[in-house]
């Protein structure tokens, strides 16, 4: 439940934003976040944020 809200609500905000896509943004960033969780668990969190930035920053600026 709480995951499927996640989703919805990043999906109203890039919607708000103006994103031309915001369903496929949200699925997006909730796919970049699983991953970056699973990348900082398995030993590299610098490096798993620092990706998640970078998806983040790329589904804002479509």
């Amino acid at each position: 439940m709480h995951r499927d809200w996640y989703t919805e609500r990043l999906g109203d905000l890039l919607q708000d934003a103006g994103h031309p896509l915001p369903g496929d943004g949200a699925d997006e960033l909730m796919l970049a976040r699983d991953g970056a969780m699973s990348g900082a668990y398995a030993g590299d969190a610098i490096a798993a944020t620092a990706a998640l930035g970078r998806v983040a920053e790329r589904v804002l600026a479509a």
